[in-house]
């Protein structure tokens, strides 16, 4: 009895052996068509945060791990690329930029001082390096060089009269032009404010428009009367800027509101250069509200379905809840510092507009993205979450805060609580002369000194990405992940002299942190975690070579560490020296 149960087992397994066998002898053999060996990986998985190797087939990783077992997915064809220890990471993911406004915006010459009268000379050599130029049209000028009442007309007019001059400011929220151009735009004493008090034309005391244009509805209504911002326009500044992208390391981002064309003209351009295959980086987009008269859920479902590509895809609601705390357009719960008239500043919309809309949006699916500068604002848009989390069925979602420059204590549990994740632009936590000189005297010194505080989300077990919100920023634009991971772990300016960091070096985050909310972090916002975001088998093959290690490079350092490589999806899109 004991022998005929032996042979049957061996019988059984000798069976098993053959069949495993035959499956495995006629198993197709997974050949990378890419290999980077040799290398410091960092995968940002943190059950296997270090590698040597990584290999690609077609657009997804199929191997993460050693130089010795990565040659069982190396064949003939495949371009094996030796690192020499040369740094790999994540592709970069922006949750919060601008790619084609900011084509839009950041034209011209570059006016970024702190001087005025160095502001005067850098306009002048631009007016006499384009001598037929018209509208003259450039950017960068910072606010803090001038008093609470914005620059003026008269100041450009000393400077150019004859052609229009619209210049915008660094923030991209606001614009300074002359006389002439408000005489082309047909801007009047007369003329109504367009969206007030979020977007207006300064005025004076005789309610003549002085030349500072406040935020993008009224800057639009003197631009498009200056040129003809049309797709076209907007096309060519884009081409000019798509390849700096990924020259940068972003393989993914996230446009948080298509400007200067339609909803449609935005995604079709975009889908243009995918086509093309000179789009080098996922672009998720959203339906960008900021008007009560407007319902914005046919239009969202509508956009969602119809833009659907591989690269372009619809995934967002984006709400405006308030501006900046330099106009005083940002919503806050204590009074502004300065103010002795009790101003928290005003919603551009209503709070019960804005949880009737989050709690619809929410309902067919979407999350909600908002823009939510004061603690006010943010209080607002936690409110809305929460009642459409209350009403609605239980889903995964990924609503999302972004900027978030100020949270009230009280509101920090909240977002683990309700599963929001605080977006920060961190390359602004640093104290410029925007700070100093304008904040400083907007808030007061404590709500300075907790200013743009990722480290208190993740103490109260929140979860953070980080991003640039390119081309818009209070003082310095930039669209380079490294800068922002940079002042991240610093929180001071990347070139010196550097002042003490902004609230303290206990706000700094660390590299590893800092790393992943511009990665992982950034995809889990976006609810692409299982495709982006880290190096692991069977997700999206984007990955960026560094020229050196980040962690054994000084923190003052990283910004100015080469993007060797940028691969998306498998193809290379920047390669230094080609």
């Amino acid at each position: 009895m004991l022998n005929g149960l032996r042979v049957l087992v061996v019988n059984y397994i000798t069976a098993l052996l053959l069949i495993l066998f035959s499956f495995y002898s006629n198993a197709e053999v997974i050949i990378a068509d890419k290999v980077l060996k040799n290398g410091s990986i960092y995968t940002v998985n943190t059950a296997s945060p270090w590698a040597q190797s990584v290999a690609i087939k077609d657009d997804k990783i199929i191997f993460v791990g050693s130089d010795k077992d990565v040659v069982s997915v190396v064949g003939k064809t495949t371009d094996v690329i030796d690192l020499k220890g040369k740094m790999v990471i994540p592709g970069f993911i922006d949750n919060h930029i601008h790619p084609l406004a900011g084509s839009l915006i950041a034209s011209g010459s570059r006016l970024e001082t702190d001087d005025k009268a160095e502001l005067i000379a850098k306009i002048k050599q631009h007016l006499a390096e384009n001598p037929k130029q018209s509208p003259v049209i450039s950017y960068g000028w910072r606010i803090n060089v001038f008093p609470e009442t914005g620059p003026t007309k008269e100041e450009l007019d000393a400077i150019e009269s004859n052609r229009p001059v619209f210049l915008w400011a660094v923030d991209g929220h606001s614009a300074w032009v002359n006389s002439k151009a408000l005489e082309v735009a047909g801007i009047t004493k007369d003329t109504p404010d367009t969206q007030p008090p979020f977007s207006y034309f300064q005025r004076d005391e005789n309610g003549e428009p002085t030349g500072w244009i406040v935020e993008i509805p009224a800057q639009l209504a003197v631009l498009s009367k200056l040129t003809d911002v049309n797709t076209a326009y907007v096309e060519a500044g884009f081409r000019n800027w798509v390849t700096k992208f990924s020259q940068a390391g972003i393989t993914t981002v996230f446009d948080a509101g298509i400007q200067g064309v339609s909803i449609d003209e935005g995604l079709q351009l975009y889908q243009k250069l995918e086509q093309e295959g000179k789009l080098g980086f996922k672009t998720w987009t959203s339906f960008y509200w900021n008007d009560q008269n407007v319902d914005p859920i046919p239009e969202l479902k509508r956009i969602h379905k119809e833009y659907n590509s591989d690269l372009v895809k619809v995934l967002r609601l984006k709400v405006n809840v308030d501006g900046g705390d330099d106009k005083q357009n940002a919503v806050f719960i204590k009074p502004y510092s300065d103010r002795d008239d009790g101003w928290k500043g005003e919603p551009i919309l209503p709070a019960e507009v804005i949880n009737k809309v989050v709690t619809e949006a929410d309902a067919a699916g979407f999350d909600a993205y908002c823009h939510c500068f004061g603690d006010g604002a943010t209080r607002l848009f936690l409110d809305a979450v929460e009642i459409a989390t209350k009403k609605n069925e239980p889903r995964d979602r990924r609503h999302t805060a972004s900027h978030v420059n100020f949270i009230h204590p009280d509101d920090l549990p909240r977002f683990k609580a309700l599963n929001v994740i605080a977006d920060f632009q961190t390359n602004w936590a640093a104290r410029d002369a925007l700070l100093q000189n304008v904040t400083l005297r907007r808030v007061g010194k404590d709500r300075l000194n907790s200013t743009i505080n990722p480290r208190a989300v993740l103490e109260n077990g929140g979860r953070i990405a980080i991003s640039s919100d390119w081309p818009v920023a209070g003082w310095s634009a930039t669209h380079e992940p490294l800068v922002t991971i940079q002042v991240a772990v610093t929180r001071q300016f990347i070139q010196p002299p550097r002042k003490p960091p902004l609230g303290g070096e206990k706000l700094r985050l660390t590299l590893d942190e800092a790393i992943y909310a511009h990665t992982l972090g950034a995809a889990y916002s976006l609810g692409q975690e299982k495709n982006v975001g880290s190096l692991e088998v069977g997700k999206a093959a984007d990955l960026v070579v560094l020229e050196k290690n980040l962690f054994d490079v000084d923190v003052y350092e990283i910004s100015k560490v080469p993007v060797l490589m940028t691969i998306m999806n498998g193809d290379i899109y920047h390669q230094d020296g080609h």
